[in-house]
């Protein structure tokens, strides 16, 4: 179990992230080093099929099915050639397993051990509990750094970025739609993008983002990752369930409504987000209600890989004129593959929340803007690697 860790699992990931490198984990106990088995939890598994590793749900049981790879295990001394061994034993229910050659020589019970996917295209294997080791990640030319894989910018984030950079031009625009959403939607007007409710990115593989800068010069509200409706086949209730148990009436409407943020700690109404890492879900508790809303956390991943393979966190200056918003698009953040491991990790920890947006129309009818899932721009190294950063005015003149 990944609780039973010496380090700290949420630091060690967010320290990847600084380099842009998707990592899976698994710890070690003192049966298992002795024994020589790992078992392979949810997380670890959905790791080793995103990444074209293993896919566990199409291994047969039995040891003659067992499949070896080679991998790279990264030691004090630079790098150690291992194999790692997946199997579903005939026993136990054929619980997916795995073994890293001479584990017991590298690693001690509880030791945090991460592992990805290097720029040879091998697993890499790393026990971040070893203070030589992980203190190694920040020497660039340590075997570790140079191992990491890199990425390449696509010509379609060229040409975007020469279409803001004439935006930025223009100077301050006026606001093409009143409230929260007028910053994206003018943005996307004036790049000819016809507003739609798709989940694909919106410019050529390229998920745009624009925020309003606050006087610090900072973003000051979160940005909505992405929208996934829950899997109604296994959540304890439907939507008009969830208002029924869950919500409150609105004071200037007198509809019934459910308006509120959910993390990993019950909120006012008692709901909060449950996730482990020995399961594949995520779900919404409340009350008596354990599974209130449930969502594979596969589907989750599926949706931020979908939608962020590519993204341009957009920044901009607001001004008022008699009570109407202008806008300069002024700062483009821009990144490429989230490290979708991480989301499981920052749903546990609260990093990243749900927004519910449901309330009673007139007709009686249930009506929701999404199942929202959002994330400070603070805690966006976390999930997504380090971007590049653009000032648009460098180029403009303004």
């Amino acid at each position: 179990m990944l609780s039973r860790s010496d380090r700290p699992l949420g630091a060690v990931a967010a320290k990847f992230a600084e380099f842009g490198v998707e990592v899976g984990f698994f710890v070690p106990t003192e049966t298992g080093l002795a024994k020589s088995i790992i078992d392979a939890h949810a997380s670890l598994r959905r790791f080793l099929k995103r990444m074209a590793i293993h896919d566990f749900d199409q291994q047969l049981k039995g040891s003659d099915h067992r499949v070896l790879i080679d991998a790279v295990l990264v030691d004090a001394k630079g790098h150690d050639e291992r194999t790692v061994s997946l199997y579903r034993p005939e026993t136990k229910g054929g619980d997916p397993r795995l073994w890293v050659s001479r584990l017991g020589s590298a690693a001690r019970p509880g030791n945090l051990i991460a592992v990805f996917v290097g720029a040879d295209a091998r697993l890499h294997v790393v026990n971040t509990s070893d203070p030589v080791v992980w203190s190694s990640i920040d020497d660039p030319g340590s075997y570790l750094r140079r191992s990491f894989p890199r990425q390449d910018a696509s010509q379609s984030a060229t040409e975007l970025l020469e279409m803001l950079r004439e935006i930025c031009r223009q100077g301050f625009v006026e606001s093409q739609r009143e409230g929260p959403t007028g910053v994206g939607y003018t943005l996307e007007s004036l790049l000819g993008i016809k507003a739609n409710s798709s989940k694909a990115p919106d410019f050529k593989g390229i998920e745009i983002k624009s925020g309003r800068l606050g006087p610090g010069g900072k973003q000051e509200t979160r940005t909505t990752l992405f929208s996934k409706t829950p899997d109604w086949q296994v959540s304890a209730l439907d939507a008009k369930g969830l208002l029924r148990e869950f919500g409150y009436e609105d004071t200037s409407t007198g509809r019934r409504q459910l308006y509120c943020s959910v993390k990993n700690v019950p909120n006012t109404l008692g709901l909060a987000l449950r996730v482990s890492d020995d399961t594949d879900y995520l779900n919404l508790s409340g009350g008596v209600f354990e599974t209130a809303l449930v969502w594979p956390l596969e589907a989750l991943e599926g949706s931020l890989r979908k939608k962020h393979r590519e993204t341009f966190w957009i920044k901009a200056d607001v001004r008022k004129q008699a009570g109407t918003e202008w806008f300069r698009y002024r700062i483009v953040e821009h990144t490429r593959k989230p490290l979708i491991g991480n989301l499981s990790l920052l749903l546990a920890d609260g990093t990243v929340e749900l927004d519910l947006t449901l309330s009673i129309k007139e007709s009686g009818r249930t009506r929701d803007h999404g199942y929202l899932f959002k994330l400070w721009p603070h805690d966006q190294p976390k999930l997504f690697p380090s971007a590049t950063v653009h000032y648009l005015e460098a180029t403009s003149g303004t």
